[in-house]
Parts: structure tokens; sequence; C-alpha cells
């Protein structure tokens, strides 16, 4: 067994500890909390139902004419 392999997990705390935050200011943080995503906007949120919609209706005329032409179904 090596050295390396022996050591405890607590020796990592020995060790100097690690931030994993983004190092911006905070002006642009919050700035990029204020500011709205073009996500969110009403045409976008229209266009993603839109194809929801699209996607929901092409599944039921699949599995209507799935039924219909199945003979033991019906």
């Amino acid at each position: 067994m090596t050295e390396q392999s022996a050591s405890s997990p607590h020796d990592s705390e020995k060790e100097e500890h690690r931030q994993y935050t983004l190092s911006i200011t905070e002006a642009d943080r919050q700035k990029s909390f204020d500011t709205e995503d073009a996500r969110w906007s009403r045409a976008q949120q229209t266009r993603d139902w839109s194809i929801l919609g699209v996607m929901i209706l092409i599944m039921l005329i699949w599995q209507f004419l799935v039924y219909w032409l199945e003979p033991g179904l019906r």
C-alpha cells in the first residue's frame, strides 16, 4: 500500500480550503439576477407552448392512427 492511499480523508482538511464560487463582483452578480433572460419573454413562452402543443398533437395522432389501424385493439 502506498503512502497516498493510506492517508485518511481527514488529512485533506489540512490542505487549503478550495472555493467553488465564481470570481465575479457583487455588482455583476446583482446585475445578472436583475436582467430578464430571453427565455422568459412572452414570445419565447408562446413559442415553447406551441412546440409542446405540436408534440402532443403528433403523439395523439400517432396513437389514434395505431389504434384504428390495428384490428386487435378495437
